[in-house]
């Protein structure tokens, strides 16, 4: 089923259509390591066709069950398609706010964002930004204290991405930004994050030396906290000199969304 659910959306529509799903779910409990993988792997697979997106959430106890294999799969691999499966769900608008009401969802994509492999944290915060784009879900999100989780991700960046062992490349600076950036859309996330001692933080990913990706979802990060924050954040991101100057020359140099962000800031 694994290897047929690789093929294409007919070969996912035929297992979903044959009510293999439930079964998949309950295979998630199986003490074998690897029937575990190959059944989430395989809710993973099915879950790219779209109707299969609904029967898996509409699977009682499936999310709960693919949270728990996020926490304690017996193999990486197992958490990280667990998340992943997550992710491709929460596509779908209507599902993101009954998911992130769910307490064992957040717990299990913030534990994995705190792992040392860079997929890891990759697919838990794809998991969390698609979370976050129901305006329910920012705020229970941001309690969770993941905003202190983010901008440790931040203050430990490499200049030069690297990549690891299995050839993924470590942007974990830059998609905790991207993250922020949606977190920074609401009235917590601006009281959080318009500390003087953050701002400077994300002043200083504005400068040439940074990542390009950095330097993007910086000024994504300012321009969200300025626009939710009013005068008030202006007020505070205007005492920083650097400031204009670091937009100045992502206007002249940054990629095409920077300097869409730094011209609007």
């Amino acid at each position: 089923l694994r290897i047929l659910s690789k093929r294409d959306d007919d070969h996912r529509l035929c297992i979903g259509d044959a009510g293999a799903i439930p079964h998949l779910v309950r295979l998630l409990s199986s003490p074998d390591p690897a029937v575990q993988e190959d059944a989430i792997t395989c809710l993973l697979n099915t879950s790219i066709a779209h109707a299969n997106k609904g029967r898996i959430v509409e699977t009682r106890g499936a999310i709960d069950r693919i949270a728990d294999t996020v926490r304690c799969g017996a193999r990486e691999e197992s958490r990280q398609n667990a998340a992943t499966t997550l992710f491709s769900v929460l596509m779908v608008e209507e599902y993101r706010n009954p998911i992130g009401e769910k307490e064992g969802v957040m717990t299990a994509l913030l534990e994995l964002l705190q792992h040392e492999s860079p997929r890891s944290r990759k697919d838990a915060i794809k998991a969390l930004f698609h979370l976050s784009l129901s305006p329910l879900n920012k705020s229970r999100i941001i309690r969770k204290g993941t905003l202190e989780i983010l901008l440790a991700m931040v203050e430990r960046r490499v200049r030069i991405p690297k990549r690891d062992d299995s050839g993924n490349v470590d942007n974990a600076a830059a998609d905790a930004l991207a993250l922020l950036t949606q977190l920074a859309s609401c009235d917590e996330g601006v009281a959080a994050l318009s500390k003087p001692k953050i701002l400077a933080l994300l002043v200083e990913l504005l400068e040439p030396g940074e990542s390009s990706r950095c330097r993007e979802h910086a000024s994504a990060a300012l321009l969200a906290l300025c626009q939710t924050g009013g005068d008030a954040v202006v007020e505070k991101l205007i005492e920083f000199d650097v400031c204009v100057s670091a937009l100045c020359s992502l206007l002249s140099a940054g990629t095409q969304r920077a300097k869409s962000k730094a011209g609007a800031l």
